[in-house]
């Protein structure tokens, strides 16, 4: 959509989606850190809570049985960027667009902070039997390389988010996301990125990030913003300069925090 916009295509009623682009760099940066430092996780802590509960590796073992499962709910998990994208266009009131748009980069960010907090790589990377073999320990602080993304989960709160802006829509609408939700809950779980705890912490949190955007009059922010001035043209370079420019910039920015990432981890 922000190509779409950028090309000058005629993309009626979408404002300010050129802010993907920094959005998106800052998920990457964060991504490149976590998956390159050994880190402490709380993943222990977690899998008693659910055994607590009674909760386990049940779905895990399901999506093995049954394949077909797996890969629905799989498609479902991967496709959350587009189901936003779409459910943006299908929404026929211009000031709950904007609501929904910046609600989803308030959790994306919120989601982030809340990783620093407590930070869990999912029983897929923590435990090697998992799904067949459920352990008993005493929980402790372990070390992992892996992403830390947990609680909450980012997957199943966007979700329901998607599902509650939804109800802006015509009923199968409503329908096709509420069926979005299940898969995504059945993922989140199946393919081992989570535990159930996160996907309970997740409904709260994207309640609130929901009726918190209904507060926020984001509709007047949004269209003082849907031109920013770095999009525009520069006197030196003709139109697209300051895009380029500002591309350059991130890019540079990126490699050197990589390199910088790399040192640490290999210096003895």
């Amino acid at each position: 959509i922000a190509l779409a916009r950028y090309m000058g295509w005629n993309v009626a009623g979408v404002p300010g989606m050129e802010f993907i682009l920094p959005i998106f760099t800052m998920a990457c940066v964060y991504t490149i850190f976590s998956y390159q430092a050994d880190r402490p996780a709380y993943d222990q802590y977690l899998y008693s809570i659910n055994q607590s509960l009674g909760l386990g590796f049940v779905v895990g073992r399901w999506f093995l049985h049954f394949p077909l499962l797996q890969t629905v709910c799989g498609v479902a998990y991967a496709v959350l960027p587009f189901a936003t994208a779409a459910l943006y266009l299908l929404i026929p009131k211009p000031d709950q667009r904007a609501r929904m748009w910046w609600s989803t980069v308030a959790a994306s960010l919120l989601c982030f902070a809340c990783y620093q907090f407590c930070p869990a790589a999912g029983p897929a990377f923590t435990f090697p039997k998992w799904p067949w073999v459920e352990p008993q320990f005493r929980p402790a602080l372990i070390h992992t390389s892996a992403a830390l993304n947990c609680m909450p989960s980012g997957h199943f709160a966007g979700a329901l988010l998607l599902l509650m802006f939804s109800w802006n829509c015509r009923w199968p609408v409503r329908v096709a996301f509420s069926v979005f939700v299940v898969l995504t809950f059945l993922a989140t779980l199946g393919l081992g990125e989570h535990y159930w705890i996160d996907l309970f912490a997740a409904i709260p949190f994207s309640a609130a990030v929901y009726f918190g955007a209904q507060r926020v009059p984001f509709h007047t922010i949004w269209l003082r913003l849907s031109k920013p001035a770095w999009l525009g043209p520069s006197k030196d370079g003709g139109k697209g300069a300051n895009m380029r420019n500002l591309l350059i910039k991130v890019y540079s920015l990126c490699q050197s925090l990589k390199q910088e990432l790399t040192a640490l981890r290999w210096a003895p």
